[in-house]
């Protein structure tokens, strides 16, 4: 198994998949000289065939979400929509992925709770990584009391923008009125 193990770090293939693509080989090796042996010593290997394929659709049925999960988990270690520590919302749940593992991905929340959502979950809907880009725009929606001057606030609003680190000066900050409320005015923020 160590050539396998070579030629799995020579192909890159994701650190998580290793265990797995191992014990697959492994049970596809002892498969094979269980049939070579059985032909050998004059077992009739089409039987044998036919009772594991059997065994096989049996625990295949009993194991089905547990199997989608496992393809699902495969799936996202091989198209890397995300990596460990990156911050994504996927699966319904927003926060760092801390672990990518065959059947569930771990992910710590804003708030800090470890949710483990399931790969087939994730896989099956939309993901957003946050953190794939090295620029990201911020959008803020303001509210200031409607008796606030809006060329004042707007002002406000600019010069905090061009003091907050990482807030770049090309695109411009921008603040703007989106809209008025009964008590206030609403200001789209981009940065």
């Amino acid at each position: 198994m160590v050539s396998v193990e070579k030629i799995l770090e020579y192909m890159k293939i994701e650190q998580t998949l290793h265990g797995f693509l191992r014990t697959i080989i492994k049970v596809i090796l002892d498969f094979v000289a269980i049939c070579i042996i059985a032909d050998s010593i004059g077992i009739p290997i089409a039987s044998l065939h036919a009772v594991l394929g059997m065994s096989g659709v049996a625990i295949a049925l009993s194991v089905q979400g547990a199997l989608s999960n496992l393809a699902n988990g495969v799936m996202l270690l091989v198209a890397k929509p995300f990596k460990a520590w990156d911050y994504v919302e996927a699966g319904g749940v927003e926060g760092v992925v801390h672990e990518i593992s065959l059947l569930c991905t771990k992910i710590l929340t804003v708030d800090n709770k470890d949710i483990f959502v399931p790969n087939s979950e994730i896989a099956g809907g939309k993901i957003t990584n946050f953190s794939s880009e090295k620029l990201r725009r911020v959008d803020i929606a303001a509210r200031a009391g409607s008796n606030n001057d809006t060329g004042t606030v707007k002002k406000a609003l600019h010069d905090a923008m061009t003091v907050t680190l990482d807030v770049l000066t090309d695109p411009e900050p921008f603040a703007e009125v989106s809209g008025y409320k009964e008590y206030a005015v609403e200001y789209a923020v981009r940065a």
